[in-house]
């Protein structure tokens, strides 16, 4: 019989064998995900992945206020029609009475060109909006108007179509990859990788970190069957310097990525919500689809709209307006009883040609719910 000593020590010697195996065969696989994840990132930087394919969601927002939040602000804005957050108090009462706001989005896209339509299935009044951009033209469409502009060009007032295709390109990147690349995130990067463990799980925390604006903290899933990894949460850290006096409005907030599935050959999240910082939905994106585009859609989709034609989207159109900013002179032209009648418009003298052509797609049904979200903390805090 050897001596408890011995014994002790070859116990010892298989714990510290095993401890080290366990170590290696962990810092081997936090390698694969770090290098899936940086690889992934990078390949993402570019908006182009959506080539010859049409994506389908829709976009739910539910109340942006409880009931008694509601009451209380309900009270501050009675009597004062221009009031700010008006509007908000307004459709958050609609909602808490009839459920979220909804509209469906679909979208194609080739790196250069877009189209993007937009339907309310919970406000006919808002009807349809689309929006389409080649580098010759840009234009928007209803059922009633169309204008058309040109790439580079005058930007109508108060229009900022630059940060709304930013917000669309946000979604879609939350569903192709769980926002995980450079676009989304204003020159992000990759830092640091950490084991989360989870419940049944394989959970890596990565941090990324900007040279301006926020960290953002991604938790992902680690599939090693697979070999790659699924985008569980995207969570907004500590800001730098010049974003400090935004910190308690966004540290916290973020986004969910769950239900992951393959079509088509994409992997991508069944479902995204968006969440403030204390933990409350203000968003939340349904995938519906994604299919494959036949030779010669993609153009027609694309291209300005011809009254009278049959649109793939929409049909037979007939809206009885268009505004014309491309020429030298831009005119309207409306169809009235009496006949057509040409109007010339006055663009007025403000330089926006700063915006990018990429900026001219709007996107008319959905809200800003950052942005009213901002104030609503605020105001409420």
């Amino acid at each position: 019989m050897q001596p408890r000593s011995a014994i002790l020590a070859s116990v010892v010697l298989l714990f510290t064998l095993v401890s080290a195996s366990s170590a290696h065969a962990q810092r081997s696989e936090q390698d694969r995900v770090w290098a899936w994840f940086t690889q992934e990132w990078d390949s993402w930087s570019e908006f182009n992945q959506l080539q010859d394919y049409e994506l389908s969601f829709r976009i739910e927002f539910p109340s942006l206020y409880t009931r008694e939040e509601l009451r209380a602000l309900q009270d501050e804005i009675r009597g004062k029609v221009d009031h700010p957050l008006r509007w908000d108090v307004e459709e958050s009462a609609r909602r808490l009475e009839h459920g979220p706001s909804v509209s469906a989005v679909s979208i194609v896209h080739d790196g250069t060109s877009w189209r993007v339509n937009q339907t309310s299935r919970t406000n006919a009044q808002a009807g349809w909006h689309d929006f389409g951009y080649t580098p010759e033209a840009m234009w928007v469409l209803t059922e009633s108007q169309m204008a058309v502009l040109k790439p580079g060009g005058y930007v109508p007032p108060g229009r900022n179509y630059a940060d709304q295709i930013g917000q669309l390109r946000r979604d879609v990147y939350g569903f192709l990859c769980g926002r995980m690349n450079t676009s989304s995130f204003r020159v992000n990067k990759p830092v640091s990788i950490k084991w989360v463990g989870g419940k049944g799980k394989n959970l890596w925390d990565i941090l990324t970190k900007s040279e301006f604006g926020f960290s953002r903290m991604f938790q992902l899933r680690w599939d090693a069957e697979l070999g790659r990894g699924f985008v569980q949460r995207v969570t907004i850290m500590s800001p730098d310097e010049d974003e400090k006096e935004w910190a308690d409005d966004y540290v916290g907030s973020g986004s969910s990525y769950q239900d992951w599935q393959q079509d088509a050959g994409f992997w991508h999240a069944g479902v995204i919500e968006e969440f403030d910082t204390g933990g409350r939905i203000e968003k939340r994106l349904v995938f519906e689809g994604l299919k494959k585009l036949k030779a010669g859609e993609f153009k027609e989709l694309v291209s300005v709209p011809e009254k009278g034609e049959v649109d793939l989207a929409r049909g037979k159109l007939a809206f009885t307006s268009v505004l014309d900013y491309r020429g030298r002179d831009p005119e309207a032209v409306y169809e009235t009883p009496n006949g057509v009648v040409r109007k010339k418009l006055n663009p007025g003298l403000e330089d926006q040609k700063y915006l990018r052509p990429y900026g001219w797609l709007a996107i008319g049904i959905i809200v800003s719910v950052i942005v009213a979200g901002r104030i609503r903390r605020a105001r409420l805090s």
